[in-house]
């Protein structure tokens, strides 16, 4: 081979080896957007290289025509499928929400149930800027959320005025949705109010999780072009020590790391701009000299100059000058002779300084007290002080301080329970009473709110009974008012009924117990307080157990009175789902009987151990209550009998039984045929072995029969008054005519 051969032949082996580099280089280039969006770190676009972000982050750019977009559009992989992402900023994700919303029968292309998933490992959770929303007339929609689905709540929205752009119940409804989850499933129907309505007739009803500022009322519907899921991001299944611990750390020094439950997050200090992850921008100090609107010193016109230090600034005067910051002293031109003037200048701030610190301390105290001040107006106080001596005596005001003292201000390590109403802690009061107190979750309270709050402190100093969990008082110093409760030291029904915190078996004599005892607490709601009460909100997590076991009845915040010679209010509809009594709901007029309603599911609980709402079940027994009465009239009791129970079943079947009949009575759909809650007691007493209830309040032929016989025995002994007594241990006798009464008997044969 010639020379001239040879250096042909080596210039093209190493052509061919730098375009091999070349398209190696391409192919490993960790690109930072995807058509027309950046893609900050830890994010990275997939098939881009390992090293351009961290596991979990990937996401996919590619071409998608149904979209409508000529340029790449990013989609995040999640078990359900692909979602488009809108928008990644630091520490927020948002995702197109569309394919996630519920919609009824009417609607287009409609889905009446949905739901969202995405992998509990990952760094992915929802936000708390999301909010469950319900659009349309006559719609009803729910949710559930956790694990097991274990957290459900939702919204019902009418249509009784048409104005919609409040969302807050007509037209549309909204509710909050608890954070850092990663499932719920969505459920939406449509409610007639009307018997004849078809679904001809029906609107088109929307419900979904979304981001709160991303959706809109545009002719009852969402707008589908804006609505997205706001999802929260971090490194995930760590903490900032475990990750320093074991070399995997991502902060740069001069960011904070801050742990979240699920992760950690990088943040930037004060003074520092950036992502605060070491691959990526990290955090850049900020040179405030070159922006007047971020340091307070004087112009160099004035006399002042900057000087830029990391994270932060300094402000100087030319020689001789007094201050450089326009907050103190300005800049003069003026000399003054520097040791006179230093000792003058020691003295006053010395003296400055003392009368200072007593003015600050002053100052202090006078802002704390009016603060609290302020609070307790806000809160409510005004109004309470209003209140009658016989509504408000013996409501004990607790200060700010006892509170914080008593649950170590509001320790994590002391909460007891949290839901949609808020939070309650465990408390220890200085005289060492146990206590609970209910904090709400919101930052500050509306009206509304207010006036709940109010409501529960008259409702609960009015009540005395064994069976109804004491109220001692409130703080309204805080900015949420906060409620303080005797301590109840067992839980909830709920917990002892599907929870996996308590292990101890609920037998069905103690679940009968409890029935009776919680039965016999609203029947004196209802009947025996000075204004009956209508509890409003009836459910085996409102049912409080102590150690033995007695039932408290608790949470009288949607409680109302029921104003003498009256037998309803009309009232906005409120209560939860699962429990809600249905005539309620359609016409919208509250009475004693929607208590008795949410106490059947109860029973029903009791029977089954279900939940009475579970996305869980198939559709058709997701509601416990119509899945109950379906199968009492096609099968027998024992198809949805709590498994737990069927060892004792033999033993208590005929009291299991008239259980279930009396829960089939309680959750008739029309409130007149539903026992009332004093009829309740006598049926569940007598099955605990009491009296048998009065036989007048049945109307079968062998009850009149038996009615028949004790009146000719009344009649052989020439008796004419009979005397009889309810069950009831504070009732009068009840004296009634014999001649009259056996007319209106055979009268109604």
């Amino acid at each position: 081979m010639s020379n001239l051969s040879k250096v042909i032949l080596i210039e093209w082996i190493i052509f061919i080896s730098c375009f091999i580099y070349i398209i190696e280089l391409q192919a490993n280039e960790c690109l930072d957007e995807c058509g027309e969006m950046g893609i900050p770190y830890p994010f990275s676009i997939a098939g881009k290289g390992k090293s351009c972000g961290l596991p979990g982050f990937e996401i996919n750019c590619k071409h998608n025509q149904s979209f409508g977009s000529i340029h790449p559009i990013p989609f995040l992989s999640i078990p359900s499928g692909e979602v488009q992402i809108l928008n990644i900023s630091h520490h927020h994700l948002l995702i197109n929400a569309t394919q996630f919303v519920a919609s009824t029968s009417n609607c287009l292309g409609h889905r009446d149930e949905t739901g969202f998933n995405i992998s509990s490992e990952g760094p992915f959770r929802l936000s708390t800027q999301n909010r469950f929303v319900v659009i349309g007339c006559e719609a009803m929609g729910m949710f559930a959320i956790g694990e097991n689905n274990n957290l459900s709540s939702g919204c019902i929205s009418l249509c009784a005025v048409a104005t919609y752009s409040n969302c807050n119940g007509d037209g549309c409804c909204q509710t909050s949705v608890p954070a850092n989850y990663t499932d719920y499933q969505i459920a939406v129907t449509s409610v007639s109010l009307l018997e004849n309505d078809t679904d001809s007739n029906k609107s088109c009803n929307y419900a979904g999780i979304l981001d709160e500022n991303s959706w809109d009322l545009i002719s009852h519907t969402l707008s589908f072009t804006y609505a997205s899921i706001s999802l929260n991001w971090s490194i995930p299944n760590d903490t900032c020590v475990s990750a320093k611990t074991k070399g995997s750390y991502h902060c740069v020094p001069d960011a904070e790391c801050i742990d979240v439950g699920w992760g950690y997050q990088c943040n930037c200090k004060h003074g520092f701009r950036g992502d605060g992850y070491s691959n990526g921008t990290g955090c850049k100090d900020i040179n405030e000299c070159l922006d007047p609107s971020l340091n307070d010193c004087y112009s160099p016109s004035e006399g002042g100059r900057c000087k830029n230090t990391k994270g932060s600034y300094k402000c100087f005067c030319a020689k001789g000058h007094v201050d450089g910051t326009k907050n103190g002293t300005r800049c003069s031109t003026r000399k003054f002779e520097i040791i006179p003037v230093a000792i003058g200048v020691c003295v006053t701030l010395v003296t400055v300084l003392i009368g200072g610190c007593f003015a600050l301390l002053i100052l202090k105290h006078r802002q704390a007290r009016f603060v609290k001040q302020s609070n307790f107006r806000r809160n409510g106080g005004t109004h309470l002080q209003k209140l009658t001596s016989s509504e408000a005596d013996g409501v004990r005001i607790f200060s700010l301080d006892e509170v914080e003292k008593a649950t170590q201000s509001f320790s994590p390590n002391l909460i007891l329970g949290s839901g949609g109403y808020g939070t309650v802690y465990k408390g220890i009061l200085s005289d060492g009473i146990l206590v609970a107190i209910k904090k709400a979750n919101s930052k500050q309270v509306d009206s509304k709110e207010i006036d709940d709050f109010i409501n529960e402190i008259v409702i609960l100093n009015q009540i005395r009974h064994r069976n109804v969990v004491k109220l001692l008082g409130c703080c309204l110093e805080s900015p949420v008012p906060l409620l303080v409760y005797e301590y109840i030291s067992n839980g909830t029904l709920s917990d002892h009924l599907y929870g996996d915190k308590y292990e101890q078996h609920l037998h069905w004599e103690k679940r009968l117990r409890i029935a009776t005892e919680t039965a016999e607490a609203l029947s004196y709601l209802h009947s025996s307080a000075s204004i009956p009460i209508v509890h409003r909100d009836v459910k085996s997590s409102n049912i409080l157990l102590d150690n033995m076991y007695t039932p408290k009845v608790a949470d009288f915040g949607l409680s109302r009175l029921l104003p003498m010679n009256q037998t309803h209010i009309s009232t906005v509809v409120q209560g939860t789902m699962g429990y809600l009594d249905p005539e309620y709901f359609q016409t919208i007029q509250l009475t004693e009987k929607s208590d008795v309603y949410s106490f059947g599911v109860v029973l029903v609980e009791l029977l089954t151990g279900l939940k009475p709402l579970s996305f869980e079940r198939a559709k058709n027994q997701s509601n416990l209550a119509i899945y109950f009465l379906n199968t009492m009239k096609t099968t027998d009791l024992t198809e949805i009998l709590d498994s737990r129970l069927t060892v004792e079943e033999a033993e208590n079947r005929a009291s299991m039984e008239k259980v279930a009949n009396l829960a089939k009575d309680c959750l008739s759909v029309e409130g007149e045929k539903r026992p009332t809650m004093k009829e309740v007691v006598q049926e569940l007493l007598w099955m605990r072995g009491g009296p048998r209830p009065h036989a007048w309040l049945n109307s079968d032929a062998a009850q009149k029969e038996e009615f028949v016989s004790l009146l000719m025995d009344a009649e052989a002994n020439q008796e004419q008054t009979v005397e009889m007594t309810d069950l009831h241990p504070h009732s009068e006798p009840l004296s009634f005519d014999l001649q009259s009464f056996r007319e209106n008997l055979n009268g109604g044969r």
